[in-house]
């Protein structure tokens, strides 16, 4: 994920009914990250636990479950009813052992892209991110 100055890896849990993506999980409940790029420093304090921040979705809804911090030491729990307009594109390649095409969606003012294989016919993906004929 590269939402704030730095990246963070993120886990996704899919299951047969409903998805888990988890990121920013830390023992601490404020860290602080820093790069250094020349001579410039880059820091960010980071709000978070050991849980981390979620999103939560059974895959027969649009509804998105959140868990989220806003510059506080306390979670933020709320709920995202969400549908993506993908544009699915003729770009396809391999990832892996798995043959994937290449969507564009608009979502709140920024366009992403997304690959996704319908080998694995599962309609999730990371972050907020689903409603393609596959895995993303």
């Amino acid at each position: 994920m590269a939402e704030d100055d730095f990246d963070y890896t993120g886990v996704l849990w899919v299951g047969n009914i409903e998805s888990l993506f988890v990121w920013k999980d830390h023992p601490e409940k404020v860290w602080e990250k820093s790069r250094q790029e020349g001579s410039d420093i880059t820091r960010q304090k980071v709000f978070t636990d050991i849980v981390g921040y979620q999103i939560q979705r059974v895959h027969a809804s649009t509804l998105l479950k959140c868990r989220d911090f806003c510059r506080k030491e306390y979670p933020l729990y709320y709920e995202d009813d969400i549908t993506f307009d993908w544009k699915i594109t003729a770009d396809k390649k391999m990832i892996s052992d798995y043959n994937v095409t290449k969507a564009e969606v608009e979502f709140r003012g920024r366009t992403y892209e997304a690959w996704f294989s319908e080998e694995i016919p599962i309609n999730a993906g990371p972050w907020k991110f689903f409603g393609l004929p596959g895995l993303i």
